[in-house]
């Protein structure tokens, strides 16, 4: 029977066993961590950058893999590959029109703005930042998973999802880029993110599948760092 196990779960495991054994092995869920408003935003935000590489790829010709859906938030709409990021902030205004007052207070505290405003915000701000980049990026492939066996055990598979593949035309390479958000864009969590070897483990199980593509070989991994509120913490 094939084992299977990702990097969270290994990373959980490390840090504290026995909180692994109660949300692995038992299912029990962190009631501390729900709701949360910056974790749900940042679905939204994902679902957005996905649909926006989805599109972009689509007019490039240069996809090579497409996911059965794009996802926001646990309850929240679920898209088909074919979308667009009209399409995210359309779902988001009709999301934030039939939520309650209360959730509207909440997630304006948390994020200093509606949940349409500030994705429109966002996304604005990022496609002229950067532009220059953007142009030179071809997508290949968003949310894509990808199963390795890991070496050295009885067929033992991790797997995961990669947030975006795509061909840096500038440079003449293919990376891998995770899309983070969170309330701080400090130093020490961007040092935090590229220390972390998620990133170099997903490169590394997904190789196989990316070369056999025929578009070239990884050559780099990056992070996409967005801030989610609108004010910085203090």
């Amino acid at each position: 029977m094939t084992e299977r196990t990702s990097h969270s779960a290994l990373s959980l495991h490390r840090r504290c066993p026995q909180a692994w054994h109660y949300g692995r092995v038992m299912q029990l869920e962190n009631l501390a961590q729900v709701p949360a408003v910056e974790r749900d935003f940042g679905s939204w935000w994902h679902a957005l950058r996905a649909a926006d590489a989805l599109s972009r790829g689509r007019l490039a010709g240069s996809l090579q893999a497409v996911p059965r859906s794009v996802k926001t938030m646990t309850g929240g709409p679920v898209f088909p590959g074919s979308v667009e990021p009209s399409d995210v902030l359309e779902a988001a205004d009709a999301w934030w029109r039939g939520q309650s007052a209360e959730l509207h207070a909440e997630w304006t505290a948390r994020i200093g703005a509606e949940l349409p405003v500030r994705l429109r915000h966002m996304y604005s701000g990022w496609q002229h930042r950067w532009a220059a980049e953007i142009e030179a990026e071809q997508p290949l492939a968003v949310e894509l998973w990808w199963s390795r066996e890991l070496p050295g055990t009885d067929d033992v598979r991790i797997g995961g999802f990669i947030d975006e593949v795509y061909r840096d035309t500038k440079r003449g390479m293919l990376v891998i880029r995770d899309h983070k958000s969170a309330n701080s864009l400090d130093n020490k969590r961007a040092e935090d993110d590229l220390m972390d070897s998620q990133l170099q483990l997903y490169a590394w199980g997904a190789s196989p599948m990316i070369s056999g593509w025929e578009q070239g070989r990884l050559r780099a991994t990056g992070f996409d760092r967005a801030r989610v509120s609108v004010h910085p913490p203090r």
